[in-house]
């Protein structure tokens, strides 16, 4: 809390760095002390300490008011304690509703070790079967994070709310759009058989789309199926220009392309052309009309 109370922040109206400790302590007692102070607070000893007790205490003052009022067997205070300590341990842990059923302090001091003992083990379970349930759905979990983040930057940049519309709707599209390529520590995990063939499998029929690739022999569209790279696109954006240089082929997986006129859907090929006649640059445009995914090949790549 000290270090964060100095650090230094930025003035948005001067636009430079405020780093005077008067100014950032001033600062921080106003947005972040009550919340920091409050973090800190060991709750979780708190919240069990304070009823048990509380309700130890309760129990005690009930136990010697019985004794003034008529009865004279008082017990010993150690008596008492074992008694008010395994009534506030079976009420805590919700396996009783206070009846103190053992007879003798060797009975209830027993149970008392008994009931912590079986809290635990239920409590353990408890949290092993949520930190299974929160980790079979490991994949919502990083996008939900994804965009968290992405939700802070967006924040801090300022950026405009149509601008945000658009990212935002650009990542669900593209983790919808998951490929093989999106798991690079899987794929490095396989043996290279193993991901020859799960790339078969997966990209083999996008390889067979291209006419120039089918006479190839499979073990060249194996190795063309790894070399595939995964591009998702938002509506309105260039894919590639006239004039830039023609480096890539396109195949399109998912979406609606505009080139020269055409619209090109799922399966159609883009700069096939040029990709084998070595042309150095585009000669025409194309452009994205709905959110596309497409799988390109690099020129340096194919040729080695």
């Amino acid at each position: 809390m000290f270090i964060q109370a100095l650090l230094g922040f930025l003035d948005r109206k001067r636009q430079r760095w405020e780093t005077r400790p008067r100014k950032t302590i001033k600062r921080y007692c106003k947005r972040w002390l009550i919340i920091d102070t409050l973090s800190v607070l060991p709750y979780d000893a708190v919240v069990v300490l304070i009823p048990s007790h509380a309700k130890l205490k309760i129990n005690l003052v009930s136990a010697y008011s019985t004794a003034d009022a008529g009865h004279s067997n008082m017990s010993e205070p150690f008596d008492n304690y074992i008694i008010s300590l395994y009534w506030s341990v079976m009420t805590m842990s919700t396996i009783g509703y206070g009846d103190v059923t053992p007879k003798t302090q060797y009975e209830r001091i027993y149970e008392i070790f008994g009931m912590i003992l079986g809290a635990s083990v239920y409590a353990y379970m408890v949290g092993a079967i949520c930190s299974i349930v929160a980790s079979m759905n490991a994949a919502s979990a990083e996008f939900n994070q994804q965009m968290d983040s992405l939700n802070t930057f967006m924040a801090e940049s300022q950026l405009p709310p149509s601008l945000r519309a658009r990212l935002r709707e650009f990542f669900r599209y593209r983790r919808s759009a998951r490929s093989l390529h999106d798991c690079p520590a899987l794929l490095q995990a396989m043996s290279p058989a193993l991901r020859a063939q799960v790339a078969s499998h997966t990209q083999a029929k996008w390889v067979n789309t291209v006419p120039f690739f089918r006479p190839l022999p499979e073990y060249l569209k194996t190795e063309i199926a790894l070399a595939l790279r995964t591009e998702a696109y938002a509506p309105n954006e260039p894919v590639m220009r006239e004039g830039d240089k023609c480096d890539r082929l396109f195949i399109i997986d998912q979406g609606l392309l505009s080139s020269k006129g055409r619209l090109l859907g799922g399966g159609a090929i883009v700069g096939e052309q040029h990709f084998l006649l070595n042309k150095g640059r585009w000669s025409h445009s194309a452009n994205t009309v709905t959110y596309t995914r497409l799988l390109s090949l690099d020129k340096d790549t194919f040729d080695e």
